[in-house]
């Protein structure tokens, strides 16, 4: 049954919040699987209207155009009132909302609330005895991702892994899907990636690992890069945005993960995000130079942006700032 816990999870979890003293070596890895899930419209809510205006809005929320997308928000709800895509671009717009610096109560309560309302459409379909389709599947994991991501950043790792249980069901109702419907080869990607990453590399996780399906690695990098070349815009942003974290990350090679960067950058030039992790991949290289022409990007791309406050222009400027600083420091010390 989509959506059963699976056996002596529970028992699992106790096990691992007793016996690991420091979860952060798997904070990353649990991150990345619940990171950046995104829905958008396939089957019939692909007529081109509605999937013009959630395109429309994506773009304005990746170039962290937030008034903007707000309104188109807010609009799509009022237009399209049953149906959940709006609900998920509410979702995706207060986590970069949180993402860009403007991390409290209110904006957190607020995120909450569009999974809350997500949830409640998404059940109403399920309790009216309607078999799920692919969209409904990939929405549900869209769900839960989120709801471990924000788990995540509390450093909550027993609750993220309680998110990570209930999208479980979905996930293995979408294996071997992906040519049928291709969101699913972000999640297969993701899942494929990052479990059998997590397997390797952190031993504590291993009994937890045993009850889950099986991943491959190598898989999971094709479906990611599949992606990442995917026609559809929003798709091929995510592909993109974690082949830049694996290849820096995981690979070790960041003159890949820059092109990759480079490509996010200039699809998406008012992310702040995209910009700053240009930047670090270029002092990563020790090519000072050119992180620091980025740094100039960086500064200006925010100090144009009217729609954001000064808390949001500088949350990754000082970022960058602090890094260059340690990096100057390290590399060319005092005489």
């Amino acid at each position: 049954m989509i959506g059963k816990s699976i056996s002596a999870f529970d028992d699992l979890l106790n096990y691992f919040c007793a016996f690991t003293p420091n979860m952060k070596k798997i904070h990353i890895a649990f991150l990345s699987i619940a990171c950046a899930l995104i829905s958008f419209s396939k089957g019939k809510a692909t007529q081109n209207e509605f999937a013009g205006a959630v395109k429309k809005t994506f773009d304005c929320i990746y170039n962290f155009k937030f008034k903007k997308a707000d309104s188109l928000i807010t609009l799509l709800k009022k237009t399209y009132p049953d149906k959940i895509q709006p609900y998920i671009l509410g979702t995706n717009y207060y986590w970069w909302k949180i993402r860009s610096g403007e991390d409290n109560a209110d904006v957190r309560k607020k995120f909450l609330q569009q999974i809350y309302l997500t949830k409640m459409l998404l059940d109403k379909k399920t309790d009216s005895g309607k078999e799920l389709c692919n969209e409904d599947i990939f929405d549900y994991i869209h769900l839960y991702a989120y709801s471990a991501r924000l788990a995540l950043v509390d450093d909550n790792y027993f609750k993220a892994l309680s998110y990570m249980d209930k999208c479980l069901g979905y996930l293995k109702a979408s294996f071997g899907k992906e040519n049928m419907f291709e969101s699913f080869s972000l999640t297969s990607g993701l899942y494929n990636f990052f479990i059998a990453e997590s397997k390797k590399k952190y031993l504590v996780l291993f009994p937890f690992m045993q009850l889950l399906p099986d991943a491959n690695r190598e898989k999971g990098i094709s479906y990611l890069i599949k992606c990442s070349e995917s026609q559809d815009t929003v798709l091929c942003s995510e592909g993109r945005y974690f082949m830049m974290l694996i290849y820096n990350e995981s690979e070790n090679l960041p003159a890949i993960s820059e092109k990759y960067s480079l490509l996010l950058c200039m699809e998406h030039p008012g992310n702040l995000l995209y910009q700053y992790y240009l930047f670090s991949v270029l002092l990563r290289q020790d090519k000072e130079a050119e992180a620091k022409k980025r740094l100039d990007i960086l500064a200006e791309t925010g100090n144009r942006n009217e729609e954001l406050n000064d808390t949001q222009k500088n949350f990754y400027l000082e970022k960058a700032k602090d890094d260059l600083s340690k990096y100057q420091k390290k590399n060319h010390p005092p005489k």
